[in-house]
């Protein structure tokens, strides 16, 4: 160890200093000039030396490191808002939630203030009346311009309207660029991105719908060219069984075509009516069975279409939630001479319909809650339940098989690193069977926003209670808490899986 200084005179003041540190050493000159130490009693020396650091790290421990820790403590409590009440049975649903599976939890401090600054990327079927709800209830009404450098606190709208061309679904130009080229880890903790990504790539696309939900039930659907085989045996089975024919749905989606509304949707009778083996090559056709609704009598004897919200509120872990289901029926009853007229078969909007032709009848156009569907359909109330729960279990599965690509996209990944936030307002259109079990048609990544009627009141019911669920009306919640926060504040939310554990209920 050299003394301070390059000069003999130095070398006095520098012995007295170091024999107190060091005893019985001499300090001595070297040949390059410094000062160095005598090695005699290198042995007591060193004792001595680990002692006295020692007895120097207790007095910081004690004096001045354990009050800094418990200032930093207290300054963290007063930055998140934590859960103050929880029922019995979400109590027990928490603490059955493995360990492994928690959030990322980022080493930046949260700001303590409420959010206010939001950019909307605007258009309006996607987002016009959330906007409204956030804006004039929940405070969001700070527009900032991100690129130029503003602070943030919400991003909304979807990220197909946030480039500088319409539709930017690869996120190549605008703030989606700007964005990416920043690094999506580098996100604050108080941030929050509107969607959650990797749904177009996964179950929001028909065909990887069919991908995941083959996995659940084989015969769900059938992929082409890769299940055509298998598809043609089962269509000439089903000929030769059934007394009437069976018809079949033939689908064509990939994860740029972007099929909504009922495109790309048609149905066939036989395997005469099959795209060729050329364009079966391009991987994007499907085909399943047109399977039999549960239906009513009378008047009611109609086929039908479920709706279901749900809402992803993270993705590393995955937590997921359903909301209520609402229900409409097909312009015209089922004609066993008629099988594919399409005014009973296609239970899209209204919209869809008129473009087929349809006369549109308000009393089954409409959409019901699922108590009126029930009845119009003859279910127990037993079997309602029994329903609900076999629903929410197979949107479950389905989200929970679609994990290894949502939690690896580049989006996600840099939200769960950053300690940021994402979530995602989805739509599930679905039936139910003969058998009284659902049917999965497809889930769409940015249902249409402004719904009217009964259908309308739910949607912004769920908007609300969603933005209330993940907090967007309080003070920033670190990641940690999240899931707890949202299992206090469900509202109508009931929860199908948390932190990558499926509900059994």
């Amino acid at each position: 160890m050299d003394p301070p200084g390059d000069t003999a005179a130095a070398a006095p003041q520098f012995q007295q200093r170091q024999m107190w540190m060091w005893p019985r050493r001499e300090v001595f000159r070297r040949e390059d000039g410094g000062f160095g130490l005598t090695r005699t009693r290198t042995t007591r020396a060193c004792i001595f030396n680990i002692m006295t650091l020692s007895y120097i790290c207790v007095i910081l421990s004690l004096f001045i490191l354990e009050p800094l820790a418990r200032n930093s403590v207290q300054d963290h409590n007063s930055e998140i808002d934590l859960p103050r009440s929880r029922s019995d049975e979400q109590s027990t649903l928490i603490a059955s939630i493995p360990s492994a599976s928690k959030d990322v939890v980022s080493t930046m401090k949260i700001k303590n203030t409420k959010r206010s600054k939001v950019h909307w990327c605007y258009w309006r079927p996607h987002m016009f009346t959330p906007m409204n709800i956030l804006r004039d209830e929940f405070g969001y009404n700070e527009e900032v311009d991100i690129k130029a450098g503003d602070d943030w606190d919400l991003i909304f709208g979807g990220y197909t309207n946030c480039g500088d061309k319409k539709f930017d679904w690869k996120m190549e130009t605008g703030l989606n660029k700007f964005l990416g080229e920043q690094g999506w880890d580098k996100l604050q903790p108080h941030q929050v991105w509107f969607p959650c990504m990797g749904c177009k790539e996964s179950y929001c696309n028909k065909r990887d719908l069919c991908l995941l939900m083959k996995e659940i039930d084989p015969n769900y659907c059938f992929s082409l060219p890769d299940d055509r085989d298998r598809l043609l045996e089962n269509m000439r089975v089903a000929e030769g069984q059934s007394l009437k024919p069976q018809l079949w749905v033939l689908k064509e989606d990939y994860p740029d075509k972007h099929l909504h509304m009922g495109s790309g949707v048609r149905f066939i009778k036989s395997e005469m009516e099959l795209p060729n083996k050329q364009d079966q090559s391009s991987g994007a056709f499907l085909v399943q069975p047109l399977v039999n609704h549960k239906m009513g009598s009378d008047t009611w004897k109609r086929r039908h279409e479920l709706r279901m919200y749900v809402c992803v509120t993270s993705t590393t872990p995955l937590r997921a939630y359903t909301y209520t289901v609402t229900g409409t029926f097909a312009s015209a009853q089922i004609d066993d001479a008629n099988p594919v007229d399409p005014c009973s078969i296609d239970t899209h909007g209204i919209l869809v319909r008129r473009e087929l032709g349809c006369q549109i009848n308000n009393t089954f156009s409409s959409y019901y809650s699922f108590d009126d569907f029930s009845k119009y359909v003859e279910i127990t109330e037993s079997e309602k339940q029994n329903f609900l729960t076999a629903t929410n279990r197979l949107i479950g599965k389905v989200l929970l098989q679609s994990q290894p690509k949502i939690q690896n996209h580049t989006v996600n990944k840099g939200i769960a690193t950053s300690g940021a936030a994402c979530f995602s307002f989805l739509r599930v259109d679905f039936a139910m069977t003969e058998a009284i079990e659902p049917y999965i048609y497809e889930i769409n990544e940015f249902p249409f926003a402004n719904e009217k009627g009964h259908l309308g009141d739910v949607q912004r019911k769920a908007y609300r209670e969603l933005f209330q669920m993940i907090g967007l009306d309080q003070v920033p919640i670190v990641a940690s808490e999240r899931s707890k926060y949202e299992m206090d504040h469900l509202g109508g939310w009931s929860p199908v899986v948390i932190d990558d554990v499926l509900i059994n209920k």
